[in-house]
């Protein structure tokens, strides 16, 4: 829990109780006693205050014990190796379920009084807490110590026997069904509606969050809309067996998939997510989808509700059915109306988060609440003051350019790479061997620095739509598409521009064509002809999908067959380096040193490839006849589900601000190299929605009203992102909620994309 969300738990978590008092020289050492519910038991977690501002040196020494006073494991660290504001440990302990441990914390510092603990109430559910000291003192009784414990085996043997009996029981309802009464099982079915919620519902909830950064009534809410779920389907369906059985099998289903994508892209499964199921599908083998212990116990607990509910079946009158499903209707409309379009959920504590702390609006509200207020603020309104006219006064001083002669214009390969990032921006990182050794040699006509992306382990096609449009994503909601909602006609891009300049367009995507709706939207951006996957049915694959040297072989064969006279556009958009990372079929060649996980260490690997590959391009263009230039950028970082890699890195790494490492995680690098006369840059630092300004700026290509004011704003202005927006001094600045802050962009951004 970084120090955005630790602050954002202070202000609004009613169920934390206080925090620890403050370090003394008599009361420096915290004792937190605990009893493992596993066996294996792989690291633990404790929650700090304060360090990220610390003065001075100082140390903070852990050590878990036993009952009798045996040292098991023992840590000491430094003060900035915390500054995390957590820090988990790898204690690798084989302990008795039925013991009681010692956790103790020892602050030495020459200044006391800078650091404490995070304290919470026992309504918390840190089940193996006990009892918590400072010094001799047992503090209140209820209050623990924010800790947490991961398990290498979380197969207890009670967890085992009500597997068992639950299989058995389910096994038995298959092959005799209900053998009671009708009268009987009705009361079953009905209990079972009842009951399911209240026994599924937390386990569903607790999937993607913590207890104790949970706004206090945040489970009751999301189990009362999971009831409110089921009334309205009995409603419909008028059968409590079949209802408890559809429900919670919904239910499930939908936190299941909010679980993995939660693990792979680190952000919550959002309504607007469907639009882009089909395109999440095709690459669904990438990952690995194995469930941990806690997601396993809720399917086999709603798989248990389904064989019971579906057992418990019974008719009714067709006449009582229309009435009930005209009242389900009905309150379906009523819900809507009330949760949707009054203030209810905000008058009840809960609130909506953006920028850092977007993903708070799901952590703190819990799941159901928080995709209600998402689904909330998904739409887009008229900027202030917005009107065709004052679009016209903020563009009147600059005038449309026209192309003289296209001849002396360069042609232009624009390569947006999957994935393709420098992971030694997040901090300290020592790798094997240098995986970008060609990009890194290059400095003749060439441009480098580093892209700011809106998403991370995720969003390729916003990372598409801000370099082609010049929008960002920053003015638009957070699970917000522009492929699937903006682009149902022709829109101006820096693609339409080039093709009303005479550029033959092209654009290829080793995948299919559906995939974010890019066979509509390349039509719409201004593309004149379209690769796809079947036009690389004997290429080499490499990891994800084809290799990127087979669709840069396919580039040169564009050009080795193109008219005289022609100038050319190409979009590249590879596939190799999508993720997942756990498996693959490359060697490794290069590993991340004392951050190596088999994840950083594939991902490293395959950015030498793509390094290797690209260099073979540049190659091949370097004594073309004619003006070439090649722009490469990366569309986000990975984001790895082994959390040690970034722990690793952070603990290594001095000085750098929760916000610094938040902001370094959306950095990738971009290439501008051309076989004539550039100037040469290496230190731009820009948002995406910038890049396709620059690199027609570079190219020397004539560009719209539009583009020439984002040429400007880019000046004052260099980066847009979600999170908030930077200067050219290098000060970061938050959106603030009343979106006020550059209302001509707004304003012009609105005019494209909807007016």
């Amino acid at each position: 829990m970084g120090s955005w969300l630790r602050e954002e738990v202070e202000h609004y978590c009613k169920g934390i109780s206080g925090w620890v008092p403050e370090v003394t020289e008599d009361t420096s050492d915290f004792v937190q006693s605990f009893v493992p519910s596993h066996k294996q038991l792989k690291q633990l977690g404790i929650c700090f205050r304060g360090t990220d501002s610390i003065e001075g040196e100082g140390t903070v020494s852990f050590a878990v014990s036993d009952e009798n006073g045996n040292t098991l494991f023992q840590e000491t660290l430094s003060y900035d190796q915390i500054s995390d504001s957590y820090y988990m440990f790898d204690v690798n302990l084989e302990v008795n379920i039925r013991k009681e441990y010692y956790i103790t914390v020892d602050f030495s510092s020459e200044t006391y009084g800078n650091v404490s603990l995070l304290l919470c109430g026992a309504a918390d559910e840190m089940d193996e807490n006990v009892a918590v000291y400072q010094g001799e003192v047992k503090l209140e009784e209820g209050q623990q110590l924010a800790t947490w414990y991961v398990y290498e085996n979380a197969l207890t043997k009670e967890y085992a026997v009500k597997a068992t009996l639950m299989i058995l029981f389910c096994v038995f309802i298959i092959a005799v069904g209900c053998p009671l009464p009708l009268r009987q099982q009705k009361i079953l079915a009905y209990i079972l509606l009842l009951v399911s919620p209240y026994i599924l519902g937390p386990k569903l909830e607790m999937l993607t969050t913590i207890s104790y950064v949970r706004l206090e009534n945040s489970m009751v809410w999301n189990i009362g809309l999971m009831y409110l779920f089921e009334l309205i389907l009995w409603l419909l369906l008028r059968n409590p067996g079949l209802t408890a059985a559809t429900a919670n099998g919904i239910l499930t289903l939908i936190y299941t998939v909010n679980y993995f994508v939660y693990s792979y892209r680190g952000t919550s499964f959002r309504v607007s997510d469907l639009l882009a199921a089909r395109t999440a599908g095709t690459v669904l083998g990438s990952y690995d989808l194995s469930p941990n212990a806690e997601l396993a116990e809720a399917w086999l607990i709603c798989l248990t509700v389904m064989i019971f509910g579906f057992a418990l079946r019974r008719g009714r009158n067709l006449k009582w059915n229309v009435s009930f499903r005209v009242v389900g209707a009905c309150t379906i409309i009523v819900s809507w109306l009330v949760l949707f379009q009054t203030q209810l959920l905000e008058s009840q504590g809960f609130y909506t988060y953006s920028g850092f702390v977007e993903e708070c609006t799901f952590s703190l509200n819990g799941y159901l609440v928080g995709s209600v207020l998402d689904t909330k603020r998904a739409g887009v309104t008229k900027p202030d003051g917005y009107s065709e006219e004052k679009v016209e006064e903020i563009l009147a001083d600059y005038e449309e350019e026209e192309v003289s002669d296209i001849e002396d214009l360069p042609h232009i390969i624009l390569i947006m790479n999957e994935s393709f990032s420098e992971l030694r921006v997040l901090g300290n990182l020592e790798i094997s061997e240098e995986n970008m050794p060609f990009i890194n040699s290059l400095s003749e006509n060439t441009i480098k620095g580093y892209v700011n992306a809106s998403g991370l382990g995720g969003g390729t096609a916003n990372s598409e739509f801000e370099v082609f449009t010049g929008d960002t994503m920053a003015f638009l909601p957070t699970s917000y598409y522009p492929y699937f909602h903006c682009f149902r006609t022709s829109r101006e891009s820096m693609v339409s521009q080039l093709s009303e300049y005479g550029y033959q367009t092209f654009s290829m995507h080793p995948m299919e064509s559906s995939n974010y709706n890019r066979k509509t939207v390349y039509k719409n951006l201004g593309f004149g002809i379209s690769y796809w996957k079947s036009d690389f049915s004997d290429a080499e694959e490499i990891h994800s999908g084809v290799s990127d040297l087979e669709t840069y072989y396919k580039i040169e064969e564009i050009f080795e067959n193109k008219e005289d006279g022609e100038r050319l556009f190409v979009f590249d958009l590879t596939m190799q380096n999508h993720g997942g990372y756990e498996s693959t079929n490359i060697d490794i060649t290069v590993t991340a040193g004392e951050a190596s996980t088999v994840e950083a260490d594939i991902f490293l690997s395959l950015i030498k490839i793509s390094d290797e590959a690209f260099g073979e391009l540049v190659g091949y263009f370097e004594d073309y006849d004619e003006k070439v230039i090649i722009c490469m950028f990366g569309d986000h970082q990975p984001l790895f589900s082994d959390d040690s890699f970034y722990e690793t890195i952070y603990a290594n790494t001095d000085g750098l601000t929760e916000q610094d490492k938040t902001l370094n995680q959306y950095k990738v690098p971009f290439v501008i190299w051309a076989n004539y006369d550039i100037e040469e840059a290496t230190d731009y630092d820009i948002s995406m929605n910038y890049l396709g300004v620059l690199l027609m700026e570079t190219a020397g290509v004539p560009m719209s009203s539009y583009f020439q004011y984002l040429s400007d704003l880019m000046e004052e202005y260099p980066i847009f992102t979600p999170r908030g927006y930077e200067d050219s001094e290098g000060n970061f600045y938050s959106w603030s909620e009343e979106e006020t802050e550059f209302l001509d962009y707004r304003i012009l951004q609105y005019y494209n994309l909807f007016d």
